[in-house]
Order: C-alpha cells, then structure tokens, then sequence
C-alpha cells in the first residue's frame, strides 16, 4: 500500500468553494500532483520547507518540467491537420503547457486530505489544538504526514483535524483532514 496525492477536501467554513488558481510555474520542475508548493521570485515550485520559505498551497496537477519559467511551451501539440496550417491537433487528455500549474490555496478555511506514515496509528490525541505535524516525501514522489514529529519546524506544518470516515482504515494506515499552520502558509 502506498502513498496517494494530497487533495483538498472542503472549507472549514462549508461555504463555497476552495480556493484554486494557475500560478505561474518554476523552471525545470519534477512535482507530482498534490505537492505542497512555495513561491521564489513570483514562481510556484516544490516546497524545500527550508529558512522562510511558506507553503502557498498544493499542485493540482504534475509539474510541467518547463524550460523557461511561467513560460507557454508547445509539447501538446501533434502538428497541424490537413489543409489547416495554423490549427493544431490537441489529444484529449493532454497536459496544457501554459506556463502555469493549478494550485489549491492554503488558507486558514482549506481542508485537505493526506495519508499518515505507513504503520503509523490515528488517535484523538493527534488532534491538538495548533499542534504540527511534519509533512515528508516519500521515495515515491507522493507526500504523507509523520505524527510522531511534533516540533515547530519548518516542515511541522499540518494541524491535525481529524480522520477520513471515508478511509478503508480509519486507525492504521488512515487518511486525516488537516489544515496547513498559519505560521506555515502564504496566504
């Protein structure tokens, strides 16, 4: 059993939407959907969670591996249909290449959803009351929260809301809310 992306669940507040826009993409970035994400010099990369660098939220897609930053690429293209030299053929399900990557908003509202450490057990001692908890990238690209490192860190950056009824396991192995620590996001 493995890992899965983070993804946004609902807002705290039960009103609307979460937050989501297309921010501009770093150069030569490798993330997976899911990701959480900072920004350096106006552009979204993957979170080193290293000095002051702030979570700004989480991919909603993969990375697009751009050679020039927040730069439009061509790549989705399979050249132009007979007789229609400025059409292109899109395949459906392609990735757009516009520069930019879907990012869902941390905000103090933002719930969203991530596995635990593999082996790790949910109590309802984990939800505490600004209590952080340590997000890590596994081997396999995807992100997951380590509820036994509870220190104030940089990486210590998900408040525990509780578990996912919907989880196939709601003790071991289980899939929690969290929400991302106001000293810990952008926004």
């Amino acid at each position: 059993m493995g890992y899965e992306p983070i993804r946004v669940v609902k807002l705290l507040s039960g009103v609307g939407l979460p937050p989501t826009i297309r921010a501009p993409e770093a150069a030569l970035q490798t993330f997976l959907d899911g990701t959480p994400l900072a920004l350096a010099a106006g552009f979204t990369q993957e979170s080193a969670f290293g000095g002051s660098e702030l979570i700004y939220g989480f991919a909603g897609e993969h990375s697009h591996y751009l050679a020039v930053a927040g730069t439009a690429e061509d790549g989705h293209s399979e050249g132009a249909p007979t007789n229609q030299p400025h059409a292109v053929t899109v395949p459906v399900g392609s990735w757009v290449k516009d520069g930019k990557v879907q990012v869902w908003l941390a905000t103090d509202d933002v719930v969203f959803r991530a596995k635990l450490l593999l082996g790790q057990v949910f109590t309802q001692a984990l939800v505490i009351p600004s209590g952080r908890y340590k997000l890590v990238k596994d081997t396999d690209g995807y992100w997951y929260i380590d509820s036994t490192h509870t220190h104030t860190d940089d990486e210590d950056a998900c408040e525990i809301l509780g578990v996912d009824p919907a989880s196939p396991n709601t003790v071991l192995n289980a899939a929690v809310f969290f929400r991302v620590a106001a000293a810990c996001r952008v926004l």
